[in-house]
């Protein structure tokens, strides 16, 4: 098993307080997104920030080029390494 940063995971409901959308909302962002832990038959699910975010940047892509924002995988927070 893969270790799991506990931080970096959200419920649904946890999302839509974080983003002030509707959790129907959020449930159609997560829809296609491999939940990260599950349990209960479903009844709770934990999904990566990182794969949210990932997500929402696919989903508003147009936008979100034309506003000149990097992708996840080009963020400077992501490519760079600290010096010290």
């Amino acid at each position: 098993m893969a270790n799991i940063d506990t931080d970096d995971l959200r419920t649904v409901g946890d999302l839509s307080r974080e983003l002030g959308w509707s959790q129907p909302k959020v449930r159609g962002i997560v829809d296609g997104i491999k939940p990260a832990i599950e349990a209960g038959n479903g009844r709770v699910v934990f999904y990566s920030k990182a794969d949210v975010v990932s997500a929402l940047f696919e989903k508003h892509r147009v936008m979100l080029d034309f506003m000149g924002y990097l992708s996840p995988e080009k963020s400077y927070d992501v490519v760079t390494e600290p010096d010290a």
